[in-house]
Order: structure tokens, then C-alpha cells, then sequence
């Protein structure tokens, strides 16, 4: 039925996206799912941020070819290193490709990929690129953070608890 077809293709675009943001943490990417971008109208299935780097990567499972044209075009105005289309999908991919056409000078910003390709290019994009990994890894939301109360009394606790609270609020204000 047309309901099954559909909640295949939404369950297929989760994993792709989900696998794509597992490998991409490793690599030290940060990894941000559903991003909206307001400046061009756009919301980007996974945004893949590294160092100086920004790769926005769109999933098509079941999008028609002329959604997938006009989200490349959108992105091509905000400002990202790479825009990765992603499907497992080849003549979807090539189709794509082609309805695009010619794109000038911005024709090295977008990439057209199968899901192992594009993990296999962030492997390639993040050894070449040391510097942004320990950028990632320097940012406090990818620090770990350990509480140990040790040996305090209720009320020291939830004291500590406060503060900390606190100063991760002031954190991330800036």
C-alpha cells in the first residue's frame, strides 16, 4: 500500500541520516539533524561542521528530482564548503545531476553521493584536515563531563548541582 511505501521511505531516509551522523562523530565532526537555515528558506537534513568546514547533506529517498534541484539551489546561498546530496540511488543521483545543469563556479560545492561514498569522503576530508578535529574536540559540548559528589550532604550537592548548571548556562551564551 501507498502508507507502507511511504513509512519505508521515511524509515530508509532516518537510517541513511542516522548512519551518516554516527560515522561523521567519529571523525570529530559535529553533527546537527534538521538544521534550518532562515536566510534561504531551508532546512538541511544533516549539517556536518568540523574546523573551518561545513557540509550540508541532503538525503533523497523519496523526494522528487525538482525538490532535491530547488534544496541544492537554496543551499548554494548559504554559505557551506559542500553540499552532499545522498541517496542510494544512482540514476536518482545522475538525474539530479543533470536537471541541475551547468553551475559555474559553484559547480565544486556540491557533491553527488552514495552513502558509503560520502562516508568514505568525510574519512578523507577529516585526515586532511587534523586541525579541525582537535577544534571539535576543544568545544565544550564535545568535552566529557564527569560529576563525582563524593562524600557531600544533600544540601552540598544540590548546591555543586546548581553551580555547574550555572556556569553551563553561561557557557553556552557564548
Amino acid at each position: 500500500s501507498r502508507l507502507e511505501e511511504t513509512e519505508s521511505k521515511e524509515g530508509q531516509h532516518t537510517i541513511i541520516k542516522k548512519n551518516i551522523g554516527a560515522e561523521a562523530e567519529i571523525l570529530d565532526f559535529t553533527v546537527t539533524y534538521e538544521e534550518s537555515f532562515p536566510a534561504v528558506q531551508g532546512r538541511a537534513d544533516v549539517v556536518l561542521r568540523r574546523g573551518k568546514q561545513m557540509i550540508i547533506c541532503q538525503v533523497s529517498v523519496g523526494s522528487p528530482i525538482s525538490y532535491e534541484v530547488e534544496s541544492i539551489h537554496k543551499f548554494l546561498r548559504a554559505d557551506c564548503a559542500h553540499i552532499a546530496l545522498v541517496s542510494g540511488n544512482r540514476k536518482k543521483l545522475n538525474l539530479i545531476q543533470q536537471t541541475l545543469g551547468s553551475l559555474g563556479t559553484q559547480a565544486n560545492k556540491v557533491g553527488f553521493y552514495s552513502p558509503d561514498e560520502l562516508i568514505s569522503k568525510l574519512y578523507d576530508l577529516a585526515a586532511a584536515d587534523p586541525d579541525g578535529g582537535e577544534a571539535e574536540r576543544g568545544k565544550l559540548r564535545k568535552q566529557q563531563v564527569t560529576i563525582d559528589p563524593g562524600h557531600l550532604s544533600e544540601a552540598e550537592r544540590i548546591m555543586n548541582e546548581k553551580r555547574w548548571l550555572a556556569e553551563i548556562k553561561e557557557r553556552m551564551k557564548r
